[in-house]
């Protein structure tokens, strides 16, 4: 990434918005984790598995429907998801934090307080 990327807040919630219009983009945003099977000669496989690098929150929150982490150095650790809840829908972005606990930890409760 190039440091001269930049995105604001509002240019993170039109990407979750649109992005949530799609089933396959909220199927694969909301797995925690995926197995690929790579066949090799002679009837062998190799099983490889990818985690969701949003997975703690997605194992506790049902309600996770669209989420993308990011991090730069200048930007800090950053999430942007789309969250179903009451009926409704939501988009919440958080940039700048120093690491994933805090994240996690703002999630969490702007989650819990919707």
């Amino acid at each position: 990434l190039s440091r001269k990327n930049q995105s604001t807040a509002r240019d993170l919630t039109l990407l979750i918005r649109h992005a949530h219009l799609y089933n396959k983009m909220r199927e694969i945003s909301s797995t925690a984790s995926y197995t690929i099977v790579e066949p090799l000669k002679k009837k062998r496989y190799r099983f490889s598995t990818v985690n969701n690098t949003n997975i703690n929150l997605l194992k506790d929150y049902k309600e996770i429907e669209i989420s993308k982490t990011g991090f730069t150095n200048p930007a800090g650790k950053c999430l942007a998801m789309f969250v179903s809840k009451h009926g409704e829908g939501f988009v919440i972005v958080i940039l700048g934090e120093h690491n994933t606990k805090s994240v996690q930890k703002v999630s969490r409760h702007i989650i819990d307080n919707l």
